[in-house]
């Protein structure tokens, strides 16, 4: 038997759906229940090393001492901020599929606040996980609770958003993608409209990383499009809880043109409202962070979304885990520090793009 995970996580990201459409928060993010499991495929093969850095560190002696006898698949737990967002979903989907090629056990969790998930933490650890993947819901009581776990001989992967205390990480340079994506924006703003337009952008001031990705997207529209006007914030990171507030200020301002968005969920939103209300023209434009396979195939069809920073996507993000841990544990060098990759898409690489993460758009 195979892990279901395809379906926990298609039930996770429409129950988020429908909980945002109905109007409730965040909070009631269907993912922080922990994944179902049942018997493995035995015909698992290795996986390749996915991700890169110059950095590298030797590898903890009492990490590869824990990881159990020879054979033993090495437990190791999963918690995020937040599985309604696309890019985590696919990245824990992904994990689990393939966790025992690694030689691992993996399970996913989402929360709903940094007290949920220091307890998550805390099972994980009762539980056996020698290594625990985190992607903060709060960076600094996180980054502050992980030295007490570093200290216990766990690994700690931190994805994402970055803590004080980790073993490993993979993080996103937030203030110059917001730079990068928003410089895609500008583009089109002086292109179609060089007497300025107004302008709605999508934040998650709950999410300090993000704050900088957003200080990135209004000082590029300030440097590279001064004539642009923004009239109007809409917060959150899944789409289910950004629609309602992109309907509601795209019809308090019907001549907004161009939205900037802080993720793959914001961008989603905003071309479902623009669609809806009739308001996705030719001159119409949206540029997000991610490229899912939904936003890539907007981007090909012409559907409102112009453009996107892809940071690799889930597929990628959870291979690079892997990989980092399996040297760890291996007592390998291994890269203390990962980047995301960046990567400008439009219309023109978006197949391309696709195509290196394995979904096709055609």
């Amino acid at each position: 038997m195979k892990k279901n995970i395809s379906k926990w996580v298609a039930l996770t990201l429409a129950g988020a759906m429908a909980c945002g459409l109905m109007g409730c928060g965040s909070g009631d993010n269907a993912a922080s229940t922990a994944k179902s499991t049942s018997e493995k495929s035995a015909s698992a093969t290795s996986t390749p090393a996915a991700g890169s850095s110059s950095a590298s560190a030797s590898s903890a002696s009492s990490a590869s001492a824990s990881s159990g006898t020879s054979g033993e698949l090495i437990k190791v737990g999963v918690t995020f901020g937040d599985l309604a967002n696309p890019v985590w979903a696919d990245c824990a989907n992904h994990m689990m599929e393939v966790d025992e090629s690694y030689g691992f056990d993996v399970t996913a969790v989402g929360c709903d606040s940094s007290d949920e998930q220091i307890d998550q933490v805390e099972n994980f650890i009762t539980s056996g996980c020698k290594a625990i993947v985190v992607g903060a819901k709060d960076t600094d009581s996180m980054g502050d609770y992980m030295k007490q776990v570093i200290d216990e001989g766990i690994v700690v992967f931190a994805l994402g958003y970055e803590i004080s205390n980790y073993t490993a990480d993979m993080m996103v340079r937030n203030y110059d993608v917001g730079y990068s994506v928003a410089s895609m924006a500008a583009e089109w703003i002086n292109e179609k409209f060089p007497d300025g337009c107004e302008v709605l952008i999508n934040d998650a001031p709950e999410y300090d990383v993000l704050v900088d990705r957003v200080s990135g997207m209004e000082a590029a529209l300030k440097d590279l499009a001064p004539k642009a006007k923004i009239v109007s914030y809409i917060s959150g990171t899944t789409t289910a809880e950004i629609l309602p507030q992109a309907e509601n200020a795209m019809t308090a301002n019907p001549n907004i043109k161009v939205c900037v968005t802080i993720g793959d969920g914001g961008a989603l939103a905003c071309k479902e409202a623009a669609n809806g209300m009739g308001l996705n023209t030719d001159d119409f434009a949206i540029f997000g962070v991610d490229c899912t396979e939904q936003v890539a195939k907007a981007i090909y069809q012409g559907d409102a979304i112009r453009g996107a920073m892809s940071l690799g996507g889930g597929k990628l993000h959870g291979e690079t885990i892997l990989d980092v841990l399996q040297k760890i544990f291996a007592d390998e060098d291994y890269p203390k520090n990962t980047p995301y990759p960046e990567t400008q898409v439009t219309k023109e690489n978006v197949a391309e793009v696709a195509e290196q993460m394995g979904f096709s758009i055609e």
